[in-house]
């Protein structure tokens, strides 16, 4: 296989999702299609590639049926670890299909610090491939010509993959004891960033290297990727491709192509009430699973974004986090990372957030899409209100724009302009009513009142307050200061403490379950439906003999009746159950190859091919076992 990648960008490595991502189809899936071996999709899981790039997907489509392929592409779109992917697998495919015979495959870089990245894209893409099928990596930058002077050198390598430029490549040749025993073995050969090679004068060493495998190029699959095609790359087509088919992918028209994803992909709703009827409809909305996934809520001020925040975690609504745009950047960074990560559901912040995209688009301090935005104030991102929809992704559901109104003149201008936008669209994306009946609202009235009184001005001030004090204490310009000052710590920390005693002290809360008798039959079906499904499962059952060993324990032992029942170590006499989350853990739904072990003694063993003595039972009863 022969592989040409160019890019006219900086050099620029990352992870498959930061580039544009394929969302509708997973990487697991997608490689299967493909019929990849079982160790590479293994590595892909990983490496945490959860979603092929576009670029990715449409590669390991045309891989299946053509051999020579032509991708044109940018930097960032993931084509280099992808056609590492396809380098692999076509190796593991020729090892298959001749286990006896050598199999050798070459990747060609335009100067060291490539060669070093692309050695460790591929130790990790080869983590269960290198034991699985004795395949072996050689960076030249790092590996005396020496060794392969030996005539042995070969036979002991029989499945290689050589990293290294044009010039280390040609050099290793003359070495060779044997060029053509090498050149006939070869299976693929990998020209990464293409553009680069030919600006630091490799164009006449790419000739003569590719002049060792016109004769066989019909065997060989053969990829193209580069950012525009001139002279010098039609040149090397004509020398080694015959039939070859192309994949054209330009970033803007990816950026347009998911621009136009997202306006058919997403639902917009308002709701006209007064302050209290905003937080009643917050608690419906999550309390009866009428919106799902990673929500944004936008806030007008600071302490209205305290007393959201506080609300849903006194109604046990998930779990929720501030994000201050006061807080130092670091702060703001960490808060946005747990976000986009999903260990956080809910994130409550000003409008100041949306200025995150602004000043670092595409970097780790930025927002990932997510499902839903909630807007508490319409009026408060007037001006910013259409680029709401680049902060949407669709993932397991439609995702939605709620916005909340004040019965206000300003606010009904808007909501008017915004419905008249909507219409001459074609009514493409109409703006409807939140469905939320006014008897539902009257009924979670007495609930939500009181937990939304409870939530005073001072409670607001103390949060704040209590925020800021951990950050103080939690400073690096601090630590010094704090060393040499350790009452003021002590101090601090102690004012922290009360000040939180005080705070839940006089917290109003809900319980976690809705009562029944609030709900209609549609609601509690819901809410039954996509609530937790609890299941108890037998772990001891009684023993039939206890009677018996019983009494010759008390025959055998100066023991009374009593002190035999109370003993720590007799057998219990009764079931024992352990409860699990069904849904989460439904066998029909959890795939077994998948599950992970985490201690590093089972890792050992795993890689070293000793058995697992212990097993999760409660897992086993399932169906499911350790891998």
């Amino acid at each position: 296989m022969l592989i040409f990648l160019l890019s006219e960008n900086k050099i620029n490595y990352c992870e498959m999702e930061e580039s544009f991502l394929d969302t509708t189809s997973d990487i697991q899936a997608t490689m299967e299609n493909m019929g990849l071996d079982q160790t590479l999709l293994k590595a892909a899981m990983k490496m945490k590639f959860m979603y092929p790039t576009l670029v990715q997907s449409k590669l390991f489509d045309l891989a299946q049926e053509r051999k020579h392929i032509i991708i044109k592409s940018k930097a960032r779109s993931g084509k280099s670890s992808g056609a590492l992917f396809v380098l692999v697998n076509n190796l593991i495919q020729k090892i298959l299909e001749n286990e006896d015979d050598s199999h050798f495959s070459i990747v060609l870089c335009p100067n060291k610090a490539v060669c070093n990245s692309t050695e460790s894209i591929l130790g990790n893409i080869l983590h269960f491939a290198k034991e699985e099928y004795n395949i072996s990596c050689v960076n030249l930058v790092k590996v005396s010509y020496s060794v392969f002077e030996n005539e042995l050198f070969l036979e002991g390598h029989k499945r290689l993959i050589v990293i290294g430029t044009p010039v280390q490549f040609q050099k290793m040749l003359f070495t060779l004891p044997s060029q053509d025993i090498f050149n006939n073995h070869v299976q693929s050969l990998f020209l990464d960033e293409l553009n680069f090679l030919f600006s630091f004068g490799y164009e006449e060493d790419l000739k003569n290297i590719l002049l060792n495998y016109t004769e066989k190029n019909e065997e060989m699959t053969i990829l193209f990727s580069l950012s525009s095609e001139d002279e010098r790359v039609k040149a090397l087509k004509s020398l080694i491709m015959k039939n070859s088919a192309t994949i054209k992918f330009d970033d803007k028209a990816a950026k347009e192509e998911e621009k136009a994803k997202i306006q058919t992909l997403f639902n917009e709703f308002y709701f006209i009430s007064d302050d209290l009827g905003k937080y009643i409809a917050l608690y419906i909305l999550f309390k009866l699973k009428l919106i799902a996934g990673r929500t944004m809520i936008i806030c007008n001020d600071i302490d209205q974004m305290y007393k959201v925040n506080a609300f849903l975690e006194r109604s046990q609504i998930k779990v929720s986090k501030v994000y201050n745009p006061e807080w130092p950047l670091k702060v703001r960074q960490y808060y946005l990372s747990i976000f986009n990560s999903g260990i956080v559901n809910i994130i409550v912040s000003t409008k100041d957030i949306l200025e995150v995209e602004k000043k670092k688009p595409n970097t780790k301090g930025g927002i990932k899409p997510c499902d839903n935005i909630i807007v508490m104030e319409l009026s408060n991102v007037a001006e910013e209100y259409g680029r709401l929809t680049y902060y949407l992704a669709a993932r397991n559901n439609v995702p939605c724009i709620i916005d909340f109104l004040s019965p206000d003149d300003e606010n009904k201008e808007i909501l008017f302009s915004l419905l008249e936008q909507r219409k001459q669209a074609g009514n493409k994306h109409a703006v409807q009513e939140l469905p939320i009946k006014p008897d539902q609202m009257e009924s979670f009235k007495y609930r939500c009142s009181d937990v939304y009184r409870g939530i005073t001005k001072k409670q607001i001030n103390l949060m704040k307050a209590v925020d800021f004090k951990k950050l103080i204490i939690k400073s690096k310009n601090l630590e010094e200061y704090f060393e040499e000052h350790e009452k003021e710590k002590e101090l601090i920390v102690k004012d922290v403490e009360k000040m939180t005693k005080k705070i839940v002290k006089h917290a109003v809360k809900m319980e976690d379950s809705v009562p029944a008798y609030l709900l209609g039959e549609e609601e509690q079906k819901r809410v039954l439906e996509e609530g937790p499904q609890y299941v108890k499962i037998l772990k001891h059952k009684p023993n039939p003999n206890f009677q018996e060993e019983f009494n010759k324990r008390l025959a055998t032992q100066d023991l009374t009746e009593e002190e035999v029942k109370t003993s720590k170590k007799r057998k219990m006499d009764k079931e024992q159950y352990i409860t699990i989350n069904q849904k989460l853990e439904d066998p029909s739904v959890t795939d077994a190859s998948r599950l992970i072990p985490l201690s590093g003694k089972k890792l050992w063993k795993i890689r070293h091919k000793k058995p697992l003595k212990k097993v999760n039972r409660r897992l086993a009863k399932k169906g499911i076992f350790n891998p």
